[in-house]
């Protein structure tokens, strides 16, 4: 059947791989899982082929942060034949790792304090690359930190 998808998963978050295989298998009998893999550091030659060599005509990619996944996605896009796509916390909902915040957390935007507060070590990694460009684009424009403020304060809980 030529309208068959066939997946191949990729992240270097190692603990949702097997969950997430499991709970698509489920929810999508007819998908194809043609291969799973935990990225290092480093992507070598013979991971590319692997895929390529699986039969994939879609990869699913999660990695620690959305702008990880545009960085990859740039740098393989020539090298793999499939359709590849940063899911981010898709893999994360389907294999039943993510819990929804409270929605005046989510609300006043500090979805970020309350899972540094929550799981400090692995956060701690994603948002030390980050922090420093937000508060940068914070204190570089005064406009964005008033509107933050105002909107922090203009709800009712």
């Amino acid at each position: 059947m030529g309208g068959e998808i066939k997946l191949f998963l990729l992240t270097e978050i190692d603990d949702v791989l097997t969950p997430l295989q499991k709970n698509l298998i489920q929810g999508f009998p007819n998908l194809q899982i043609v291969g799973s893999q935990v990225l290092s550091e480093s992507v070598n030659e013979y991971l590319l082929d692997e895929i390529n060599q699986a039969g994939a005509n879609l990869v699913g990619l999660y990695l620690r942060t959305p702008t990880e996944e545009v960085i990859w996605l740039a740098e393989h896009k020539n090298k793999i034949s499939a359709v590849v796509i940063g899911l981010g916390t898709f893999f994360q909902i389907y294999s039943e790792k993510y819990t929804e915040l409270p929605l005046y957390i989510q609300e006043i935007g500090v979805e970020g304090l309350h899972r540094i507060m929550e799981h400090p070590d692995e956060c701690w990694e994603i948002y030390s690359k980050n922090i420093p460009d937000f508060i940068w684009q914070i204190l570089t424009d005064r406009g964005a930190l008033e509107r933050r403020i105002l909107r922090l304060f203009s709800k009712k809980f």
